[in-house]
């Protein structure tokens, strides 16, 4: 039913008025700001220092309860004109001839809102509306921003009243929300159900629809979450809230929570986003989905199964940590050090005043046999602790300010605390030792887990990775298990199995069960079923509670597997994927062909605008386009920082500029990190404006290309947007992209399709249209679009060369598809268009040199398994570049032996680092059916004695002595790393180095794994006839990588010897050889 013209201005005034109000509110806040020299924080502690003085008490007594209440939250933006009016009356914030201003506004306030039949004839409307217009315009508002408000006056939808509504119904609706904030919810659903009986209009139903679920909603809770008849009928009023208004924002987020307590989390996730297209600026929304989206990582985890994660007291975390160290070293041990353990809290508070205050935090975070748990103190402990610098309560105090405990929920502070402390060094001196900084390591691994998942921030793979990297090289178990699943899955990475199997490994080594089962699959994926049993009866002894529900199911296929495998004659200790690497190469060539990538980098490119403009006078069309919109974007995006405080209006040239910059050239649109926040809530702020306008246009594509990595969120902004815009080609060039990324090519297809039907010459929609068919293996007709693609793109365009190895990509896989494809030369087919690509590669302007390309990177591989399937050097070089547990082994010693060195230099003493182990084994001897074993089935979290076992090891490293036993970095067959204790072997330290020069091989019967006096595992060796020489020794070894017959010297110490100088380069910088070059 349609409004009354009458109504229809009543409602308009109203409209305007709200408008109103918050230009006012803008006044106040920049004249206190003005005043006071400090921001209005909008929370009740601006509130309290600005009402606790004499004066303004009396204020307060002026107001009533509401309105009192109102104030002292200090939510400004939920003032009306007349809150505004009495605090800028008795403040005097601004002077009396503006103040008279506010009185007329809030005068035709008070006649509008006392109207008894709530409409306004034209000739009110006019005169009532001029009067608003003239009193903003002597505020000082702008004349353009007050016209805008009057050409995009709507009707609010959500209040819009009907003729055909009684009082008396309103009046019904009004008590039951009076019902609902006082949690009377039976009472107030009684009173919603009335009205909704009513003759109501559409967006009225809707609204008292939503009110009536959110009451069942609240019933449930309150009714502790039993009685699931609430929860269904909360979601049938908010579905049918929706089906009466499906552009109101409230309802969409209000389906969300309904699904969050359902668990539906991808439903509550989809749901969200879609308030959050329709209102981008919405804190409450995008705090909603953020939270979501980390129940959804966590559930996807099984966090809930994960016993470490559960809430413990200070006492049973206490109580927990002893019986790790009394199963690692021994009752004894553990009774002799649990007076040091004690007043461990003492010795480290000397050490560092703030840990007090961190300490009490803990107590009343978690509870104690002293403090109840109370996140109110605990805030204030750590904030206090935080205020003088200390890490860990930075980042504990980031975690309850992002959970909303203790503190007001906010994100964006937390993400602030968190990146700071992020940024600080992980270690501090002690003594000699580095000691951890807990809250770096940890603060990194969290920011991951926020830019992996775009938890309240744009998604960015690149910079997730990086902040795991960090973490993992600090020594987080979590970070290196995300990471590994990252290189398993082929996610933001090439996958990487092996890669992942050493991340994993490393986080179980550091004490933590979450790669099990990772590891578990991992070695399904590679066809390693003995491995796979390994790891799952670890599992089991562990009591996890996931694999011993999927235990019956998981040994059906490792039988499956094991028969597969003897069926085709392949060995135990093979794994189908090294089998095959080894002897059937041809048959991996495909194995990495795709991997999920996504549109972002952590660094920022510049282009460098003197050698666009260089080339662009040789007449480069691809210099000359990427010049313009390079001028265009930096114009745009200093003149931003210079405005970014100004009238939304007054940003409409600026924002146009950065709008056409992105569709020229995207590649030079990248802002900078400081103020992509701010530029972002700008755009948010416009767009919640819902204009129909240039500026509306034009921010649309600004922000899309800036949430571009929010893959849900910003398709369903793009398929909003086209309702306004449908002939816009740019948001269907983005939308294709992005189905590009998500894996949907048959969605991408559509697009491209759609594209070169409205422009046919326009090669880059070709290469867009070939890449797609590429993936969808539909390599023929990729074939056509790549050669339209190079005939008519310019030269020196960045994709010509990506276009002919793509062409050899899919010739490739054409010969493959083929039954014959033996007949082919593999060799000549690859190699002919990696020829050309390269070619291709000198046109290249400058900035796209040297020239990454992952396709031609394929065609490398697959080229040099055809003509030889042994790994490479620079494979190598990169499998120990990325290997955590290596690193970490190899720069510990030789940090050991740099410290021992010092000491010995003013001391001959030796130092007793022994703690007494548990088990004794006798010397056995050496019969040739002992077992083989690598590093890497050994679960180094166990003390024990691998009886009737043997392991082949290497010395990799300069020996260790000034201690009881002598240490050494040894390799196995495999290239794994690990440290040996060897006891009794004598003081004469030139007779071990001689039995025990770089490079030699032994096997080792009976390895004993134990837990050194630094907490961390290794392999103990009583007695040294349990070591036998095999007469192997690798010559002129690396001392990176471990190859043979290595020329490049050390010209320092002249002893270490190396394979290549990028070795050399490696082993200096990343391991630290200036520590052991003497």
């Amino acid at each position: 039913m349609a409004l009354s013209k009458d109504i229809q201005n009543f409602v308009n005034l109203h409209h305007f008025l709200t408008k109103s109000t918050e230009s006012i509110r803008q006044i106040f806040l920049n004249n206190y700001k003005e005043k006071y020299n400090q921001e209005w924080t909008e929370n009740r502690t601006s509130a309290q220092i600005f009402f606790n003085t004499e004066k303004n008490q009396s204020l307060l007594n002026s107001m009533t309860s509401k309105q009192k209440n109102y104030a002292l939250a200090g939510d400004s933006s939920k003032w009306d004109i007349t809150l505004f009016y009495m605090i800028l009356n008795r403040t005097k914030l601004i002077s009396n001839s503006k103040f008279k201003q506010i009185e007329k506004i809030k005068d035709v306030r008070n006649k509008i809102a006392h109207s008894s039949t709530m409409s306004l004839n034209d000739e009110e409307y006019q005169k009532n509306s001029k009067i608003i217009e003239d009193c903003l315009a002597q505020l000082g508002v702008d004349n353009k921003e007050i016209e805008n408000f009057r050409l995009n006056l709507t009707i609010n939808n959500m209040d819009k009243p009907e003729a055909s509504v009684s009082k008396h119904i309103l009046n019904k609706k009004e008590e039951a929300d009076k019902y609902f904030s006082e949690q009377n919810y039976s009472k107030a659903i009684e009173l919603y159900t009335i009205v909704i009986e009513s003759d109501l209009s559409k967006d009225l139903k809707a609204k008292v629809l939503s009110n009536r679920s959110l009451s069942y909603l609240r019933m449930f809770i309150k009714d502790k979450r039993r009685d699931k008849d609430f929860l269904f009928k909360a979601l049938v009023d908010v579905e049918q809230s929706i089906n009466y208004n499906p552009k109101w924002f409230k309802a969409y987020a209000r389906l969300g929570q309904v699904y969050v307590e359902f668990n539906e989390i991808p439903k509550a996730i989809e749901n969200f986003t879609k308030a959050l297209v329709l209102d981008p600026s919405n804190e409450e929304i995008k705090t909603l989905l953020a939270e979501t989206k980390y129940l959804d990582f966590e559930q996807s985890r099984l966090a809930h199964l994960d016993e470490s994660t559960q809430p413990q007291t200070v006492e049973e975390r206490g109580q927990e940590f002893m019986k790790q160290y009394e199963n690692q070293f021994g009752r004894d041990n553990s009774k002799k050090s649990s007076e040091v353990f004690e007043n461990i809290k003492e010795i480290l508070i000397k050490g560092d005043k703030t840990l007090e205050d961190v300490f009490l935090g803990h107590e009343y975070r978690d509870g104690s046999k002293n403090h109840e748990q109370n996140y109110e103190m605990a805030a204030k402990y750590y904030s206090k602790a935080a205020k003088n610098g200390n890490i860990e309560a930075i980042y504990n105090l980031s975690q309850l300010t992002f959970n909303g405990k203790g503190v007001k929920q906010d994100l964006t502070s937390a993400i602030e605390m968190l990146k700071n402390a992020a940024s600080k060094p992980p270690t501090r001196k002690v003594g000699n030792s580095d000691v951890p900084i807990v809250g770096v390591a940890e603060s990194q691994h969290f920011l991951g887990i926020l830019y992996q998942q775009g938890i309240y921030v744009i998604k960015n793979m690149a910079l997730a990775i990086d902040f795991y990297e960090k973490a993992a090289a600090n020594g987080s178990s979590k970070s290196a298990n995300n990471l590994g699943l990252l290189y398993l899955n082929g996610d933001g990475v090439e996958a990487d199995l092996d890669r992942a199997e050493n991340l994993f490994l490393f986080c179980y080594k550091k004490g933590s069960n979450d790669s099990i089962s990772n590891l578990i699959n991992l070695y399904i994926l590679k066809g390693d079923p003995e491995n796979a049993l390994l790891w799952h009866n670890r599992a089991l002894e562990k009591k996890l509670l996931y694999e011993e529900n999927r235990s019956k199911s998981l040994m059906e296929t490792i039988t499956t597997l094991i028969n597969k495998k003897k069926f085709a004659n392949i060995p135990e200790n093979k794994s189908v994927d090294s089998f095959f690497k080894e002897n059937f190469p041809q048959l991996k060539m495909l194995e990495n062909f795709c991997f999920k990538t996504y549109p972002n980098n952590k660094t920022i490119k510049i282009y460098d605008q003197r050698m666009l403009t260089e080339y662009a006078n040789n007449g480069s069309v691809t210099a000359k386009r990427m010049l313009e919109a390079s001028l265009l974007f930096c114009d745009g995006i200093n003149e931003f920082e210079q405005n970014q405080n100004s009238d939304i209006h007054d940003l409409s040239p600026i924002i146009d500029k950065l709008s056409r910059a992105f569709q020229l050239e995207h590649l030079v649109c990248q802002v900078p990190s400081d103020i992509q926040e701010k530029f972002i809530a700008k755009l948010e702020k416009i767009l919640s404006l819902n204009l129909n306008d240039n500026l509306n246009f034009n921010s649309s594509l600004c922000y899309m290309h800036m949430i571009y990595s929010n893959y849900e969120q910003t398709i369903l902004f793009i398929d909003d947007c086209l309702k306004k815009y449908s002939n816009c080609l740019q948001m269907h060039l983005i939308k294709g992209s992005i189905f590009c990324f998500m894996n949907r090519f048959e969605d991408a297809l559509k697009e491209f399709d759609f594209l070169i039907q409205k422009e046919k010459d326009n090669f880059e929609y070709f290469y867009s249209k070939a890449e797609t068919l590429k993936n969808l293996r539909k390599f023929d007709d990729a074939l056509s679009n790549f050669e339209f693609f190079i005939k008519n793109a310019p030269k020196d365009h960045r994709k010509i060369p990506e276009a002919y190895y793509s062409i050899g990509e899919c010739k490739l896989g054409i010969l493959l598809d083929e039954k014959n494809a033996k007949e082919y030369n593999i060799y000549k087919v690859l190699n002919d268009y990696i020829i050309k690509g390269e070619q291709s590669e000198k046109e290249q302007l400058p900035c796209f040199l040297p020239y990454e390309s992952s396709t031609k990177n394929l065609l490398l591989k697959n080229i040099s398994f055809v003509q030889n399937p042994q790994l490479s050097n620079s494979d190598m070089t990169n499998f120990i570049h990325c290997d955590e547990n290596r690193i970490k082994l190899i720069m510990s010693h030789r940090k050991s032996f740099f410290d021992m060195k010092k000491f010995q230099s003013i001391s001959s003493m030796n130092f007793n680092n022994t703690i007494t182990p548990q088990k004794i084994y006798k010397s056995q001897n050496y019969v040739s059916f002992f077992k083989d074993i690598k590093l890497k089935q050994i679960d180094f979290r166990k003390d024990e004695i691998l009886n009737g076992y043997k392991i082949t090891l290497r010395v990799f490293d300069v020996p260790l002595f000034g201690y009881t036993s002598t240490f050494f970095i040894v390799d196995d067959v495999n290239g794994s790393i690990e440290r040996i204790s060897v006891y009794n072997l004598g003081r004469d330290y030139e007779k071990i180095r001689k039995d025990f020069p770089i490079g030699i091989w032994f096997e080792l019967i009976n390895p004993y794994i134990r837990q050194a006096a630094d907490g961390q595992p290794m392999i103990r060796v009583d007695n040294p006839n349990n070591i036998k020489f095999i007469g192997k020794i690798t010559n002129k070894m690396c001392r990176y990588c471990g190859k043979e017959n290595s020329t490049f010297k050390c010209s320092k110490c002249m002893e270490a010897l190396y394979c290549s100088k990028q070795c050399q380069i490696n082993d200096w910088k990343q391991l630290n050889h200036k520590q052991i070059c003497i």
